[in-house]
């Protein structure tokens, strides 16, 4: 049976009401921090009896110190009390207890588990059972008047449980649920509260006998949930349990927590009666059965609390320089662990192709070509680091690079700096496949020149990665860059290596001020100023890796390029004109 789906903003959970949708909050890393959503509010109360729970469930309900006893037990073993031997004995007594408000609508589920010993008497063994059931739930005059007075209209609602059998205690699982106002006479139109109650069987002499109610509340109010022996048979209850589904939803956190560097988490929460999200350090599945506590990656298994793989690494001996058992090389604040391609950048850089230009001032002075070289000489320059893999597309960083601006005129020199900002949407995976949303803004302007307008660079590109296992990876990237089209542009990717393939150029547009065809002299006055959008280069083209992450060819429309002969018809294009834009599809 499906319990939920998975989705790339975490998983649509299966209820028997329709589906329910759980949102998950994650880290640049790809961590799972806090799972929420605008769930159905559903409370939950056990009580095992057991020692190790009792401060918690002394609190929750009624009667269970003075009732617990070691002569027969229910409970399964678990984490909180690895060997359970309690139960609650009753003889002629009250036994366990709870009550709360309820709204009308509200699902109510009550069950608990019994047996008793033969031997006893099922004379009705309690003078006013009323009195013993209103004393626990301090309903007295002086505690609870009003609900005192509702319990005392309708005594036949506690003293008509008695059915004897002969033979068998009269024992049972007992609701009341009244109304707001404790269907006070003075109140119009009220109606008798409902009740209901199980009663135990002669099944429960041989054996644990489980008695399960179900019901809805008819009217918003108070519901009282009790066990009772009416006679002095010895009988034995354990794990009872009362949940209540309530008609309201809310913003709920399911699950949270933190993580140390390598992936061991704390400050754990989840959330009671929550199914486990178990995909979390970055993204990938946490195995805890037999207490393995590892994490399973698509080719090797993580321990986390030593920050090591157990699997030597199957790509071991294409990376001598590194530990076949390491976890992300140890970039743990920064890199994630890859499964597909290696890290690739997103290199964005305007340069001036001339020797100087704007009159009398001197930007970086390259008057050079286009080029897939992160070092070469640039006006500003930035680039975004990207980890490429089928379990999911993230950013690494991000960086930019400014350039010394000289004033010939009056000699001064002075560095101009350069801004990047970024973004990252649409995250899609399936563990082979991945898609991103990728941006960019890339700006900085002449420090020779205070309140001088900023030079713009602006990308935005869908970026995917399908993974083929042995034979690589292909990676696809498709989008434009705009901005103000002076001076000249190149935007390329480039692999772990360094080997760079171009994604678009643009030529340095002067402009035509007052009618006149522009120059170099004049872009910077006619061009930059205003955060300006006009198309540069455009591009869909698909990367193929190979299994060490390294560029192997390129491919756009059908054909298949080397790098090289790819980047000679980027190389031959003319910086300087204004009409060199591409757009490669």
């Amino acid at each position: 049976q499906i319990a939920f789906v998975s989705t790339g903003e975490g998983r649509a959970m299966k209820k028997p009401s329709g589906w329910e949708y759980e949102y998950h909050l994650k880290d640049h890393l790809g961590n799972t921090r806090v799972a929420f959503g605008n769930l159905q509010d559903v409370d939950s109360y056990t009580a095992t009896m057991e020692t190790e729970a009792a401060i918690n469930e002394e609190a929750v309900f009624k009667n269970v110190a003075t009732t617990r006893n070691t002569v027969y037990n229910h409970t399964v073993a678990n984490g909180t009390s690895p060997s359970p031997t309690k139960n609650s004995k009753l003889n002629g007594q009250m036994g366990l207890a709870k009550s709360f408000a309820i709204t009308a609508g509200d699902s109510i589920k009550l069950e608990v588990y019994a047996r008793y010993n033969t031997g006893g008497s099922s004379t009705d063994f309690i003078p006013s059972l009323l009195n013993l059931v209103m004393t626990t739930f301090n309903v007295t005059a002086g505690e609870n008047p009003t609900a005192n007075a509702g319990f005392n209209r309708y005594p036949s609602l506690v003293d008509g449980l008695t059915n004897s059998n002969a033979g068998q205690p009269n024992a049972y699982l007992n609701y009341i649920l009244f109304d707001q106002n404790y269907n006070d006479p003075n109140i119009a139109n009220t109606t008798a509260p409902q009740v209901g109650f199980k009663m135990i069987s002669s099944t429960a002499a041989n054996g644990w006998e489980k008695l399960e109610m179900k019901f809805k509340a008819n009217k918003t109010g108070f519901g009282y949930f009790y066990l009772s022996n009416e006679s002095n048979y010895d009988v034995y209850f354990d794990d009872f349990k009362i949940t209540q589904i309530k008609t309201t939803s809310s913003l709920k956190v399911v699950q949270a927590q933190d993580y140390y560097p390598f992936g061991l988490t704390f400050n754990s929460y989840s959330r009671e009666n929550s199914v486990p999200n178990k995909w979390k350090f970055q993204g990938q599945e946490h195995t805890d059965d037999l207490g393995l506590n590892w994490d399973s990656f698509k080719w090797r298994n993580h321990q986390p609390d030593i920050g090591r793989f157990f699997n030597v690494d199957p790509l071991a001996s294409k990376y001598v320089y590194n530990s076949p058992y390491a976890f992300s090389e140890n970039h743990v604040t920064s890199h994630v662990e890859l499964e597909g391609l290696e890290k690739v950048s997103i290199h964005s850089a305007s340069f001036a192709p001339y020797n100087i230009f704007g009159g009398t001032f001197s930007g970086d002075g390259s008057n050079r070509k286009f080029g897939t070289n992160p070092q070469a000489s640039s006006r500003i320059s930035g680039s975004v680091g990207l980890n490429l893999s089928g379990s999911g597309i993230t950013q690494t960083g991000s960086s930019q690079r400014g350039s010394v601006s000289t004033n010939f005129a009056r000699g001064t020199s002075s560095r101009s700096e350069a801004e990047m900002s970024t973004t990252m949407g649409g995250q899609y995976s399936n563990g082979t496949s991945a898609m991103a949303d990728v941006g960019f803004h890339l700006s900085g302007n002449n420090s020779q020149v205070p309140g001088s307008s900023d030079i713009d660079a602006k990308g935005q590109m869908q970026v995917g990665v399908v993974e083929m296992g042995e034979q690589g990876s292909m990676a696809t990237f498709s989008g434009s860059v705009t901005g103000d089209k002076f001076p000249a542009n190149e935007t390329y990717v480039t692999d772990q290596s360094g080997t760079g393939v171009f994604l678009g150029v643009s030529g340095a547009d002067a402009g035509k001020p007052l009618g006149i065809q522009g120059n170099e002299h004049s872009g910077p006055f006619t061009q930059l100023p205003g955060n300006n959008s006009r198309p540069m280069s455009q591009f869909n083209i698909g990367i193929k890796f190979d299994s060490k992450g390294n560029i192997q060819s390129v491919q756009v429309g059908g054909k298949t390029f080397t790098p090289q002969d790819w980047n000679k018809q980027f190389q031959n294009q003319n910086p300087q004109s204004g009409n060199t834009s591409t757009n490669s599809h």
